[in-house]
């Protein structure tokens, strides 16, 4: 698929894994990586590379809420690490049966993650109560404003 569609990837067979990145509208590259456990595929993407400690109980919160809204994947902060991530995971069998959802799938994955890296990094930047961010977050899901 990723040759098919021309994307910039690597491929690691040792841990059957791929690696590609893909740059969003503000040309913030993100990095995916898709692995491939004894019978799932697993979709990470690290969209905050680190963060100060200072900030975990916010991270936190926000990643708390944002969960309670996904329907699809989970965000997962990595406290001994300091990072964020958005996370997928969904048996082999699945796209053996029905092929056209792994391209579902990581488009889903790919919206997400960049959603998310709104709310975080707008959160890291504001400095905003993570509940306000939340907020804002929702208000640009139900008006379709992706800015």
């Amino acid at each position: 698929m990723h040759k098919k569609e021309n994307w910039n990837f690597g491929v690691y067979e040792n841990d059957k894994s791929i690696v590609t990145s893909f740059v969003d509208e503000n040309d913030h590259v993100h990095k995916f990586q898709y692995v491939i456990t004894e019978d799932r595929l697993l979709l990470r993407a690290i969209f905050i590379n680190e963060f100060d400690v200072e900030r975990t109980k916010d991270i936190m919160v926000l990643s708390s809420h944002l969960n309670s809204l996904l329907a699809f994947g989970i965000v997962r902060v990595n406290v001994m690490d300091n990072y964020v991530e958005v996370a997928f995971s969904e048996n082999l069998l699945i796209y053996h049966l029905f092929p056209g959802e792994i391209h579902n799938d990581i488009a889903t994955h790919f919206r997400i993650t960049i959603d998310c890296y709104w709310a975080f990094t707008h959160l890291l930047n504001s400095g905003d109560d993570p509940v306000f961010v939340f907020a804002e977050f929702m208000k640009r899901q139900s008006s379709g404003n992706q800015e």
